[in-house]
């Protein structure tokens, strides 16, 4: 198994359907019940099992998925309220080694999903199909980034690090 990426790398097939975009939404608004399910099951002693060596810990986990998706909520309103903007992108692996990203009290970065995925969900169902082809420039990644795009990446992204932790739960390194 692929411990860095479990589920394969992130792809994108630009002739989806509208019921896989309706799947995409509804997984995301399940995804911080899925995950704070998940976390009920392990001791705090397993917080800092990693998935692979030199990955994050479970907690660092936790806490990039508030950190990456409120950013994402933010690149869907820059997109949606100004014509092609250039995001902000930033240094995530820096952003897992600061303070607040070592700390073994999830719940601020449980509720800041919940929250944050309850209001995305309800900007996602409001949107109509056309809105989906706004597109933002990603400077890091030199390249322009539909938000159909973005938003099954997320969906991709919260599978990716649930596997992770799942690994890192039953098979830590």
């Amino acid at each position: 198994m692929n411990r860095q990426y479990p589920i394969g790398k992130s792809t994108f097939n630009p002739h989806y359907s509208e019921e896989s975009l309706h799947s995409a939404v509804s997984y995301l608004e399940g995804f911080p019940h899925i995950l704070s399910e998940r976390l009920a099951e392990i001791s705090k002693a397993s917080l800092g099992n990693t998935y692979r060596l030199g990955g994050w810990n479970i907690a660092q986990i936790v806490h990039h998925l508030a950190d990456s998706h409120s950013n994402a909520l933010i690149r869907f309103k820059w997109t949606l309220t100004e014509n092609e903007p250039t995001i902000k992108a930033y240094n995530e692996k820096a952003w897992a080694e600061l303070p607040d990203a070592q700390n073994d009290n999830l719940e601020p970065s449980l509720q800041m999903l919940k929250g944050i995925h309850s209001r995305l969900v309800a900007l996602l169902r409001g949107l109509e199909g056309h809105s989906y082809k706004r597109r933002f420039y990603h400077p890091e990644s030199n390249e322009w980034v539909c938000l159909d795009q973005l938003l099954f990446q997320y969906e991709w992204h919260s599978k990716h690090h649930l596997k992770h932790i799942d690994i890192a739960i039953n098979d830590p390194q």
